[in-house]
């Protein structure tokens, strides 16, 4: 049985314990699956979505991709942008990246991304393909479980309106949980994700055996089809 959270501001810290830190994963068990990607014609700019399957038995902190845009010629293209400063500022090439948006995946499960990138910012350079690799992820151990119960996800008049409680069915702390939902196409490929938290657990935690209800809409645009939706349960990492 469920019991609603009694949500109460924590120290940070106290959930940074050597066992919750973590260690970096064998990135050969990290498979990405891209969905839908190219230029959108309408708007300019560069969508590429997909998944990342954790192959491995482990549970794995939120994966890093570089992202390298290539011309029709193959050659990489420069994109200036705060990612790909950083990743030259750390000695690495000015390639940009991003994370899975789900920061937890456990074992046998799969963590959602979506780049964007304004096509008109790339100078003369045109955009043709692309390539991505994971760069980088972690072992979560001891992560926090949480799952969704009791989802709902009705459409009416091209809106989905998503509800359900996320439950901390383990021990160990949820920071600020939230609900991740992928967007699917009909032809099984996503091509968005989306993300909603409750506004009482923001920035706060939910405690072992504690719930908290959620309610968010997912809105079809116009040029949009979707086939299906999925969604997961999640919580951010302490600073």
């Amino acid at each position: 049985m469920w019991r609603e959270a009694v949500i109460v501001p924590v120290l940070v810290w106290s959930l940074g314990s050597p066992e919750a830190r973590a260690q970096e994963v064998d990135l050969s068990q990290l498979k990405i699956v891209e969905g839908q990607a190219g230029l959108d014609q309408e708007t300019g700019f560069i969508h590429i979505a997909g998944e990342v399957h954790n192959r491995s038995s482990e549970w794995v902190l939120r994966a890093r991709l570089t992202v390298e845009l290539l011309d029709a010629s193959g050659r990489p293209i420069r994109v200036d942008s705060i990612s790909s400063a950083v990743a030259e500022e750390q000695g690495g090439e000015p390639q940009e990246f991003i994370y899975t948006e789900r920061m937890y995946i456990p074992p046998g499960e799969v963590g959602v991304f979506h780049y964007v990138r304004d096509a008109k910012k790339l100078g003369r350079a045109r955009y043709a393909s692309h390539r991505l690799t994971v760069a980088s992820a972690r072992r979560a151990v001891n992560p926090p479980q949480v799952v969704l119960d009791d989802l709902q996800m009705p459409l009416e008049d091209g809106v989905y309106t998503v509800s359900g409680r996320i439950r901390n069915r383990g021990q160990v702390g949820c920071f600020s949980p939230k609900v991740v939902i992928g967007v699917y196409g009909t032809d099984g490929k996503i091509f968005k994700e989306e993300r909603a938290a409750p506004d009482q657990t923001s920035q706060k935690v939910l405690g072992g055996g504690q719930a908290v209800q959620f309610r968010t809409k997912v809105y079809m645009h116009s040029g949009e089809t979707i086939g299906s939706l999925k969604a997961w349960a999640d919580c951010d990492e302490p600073y």
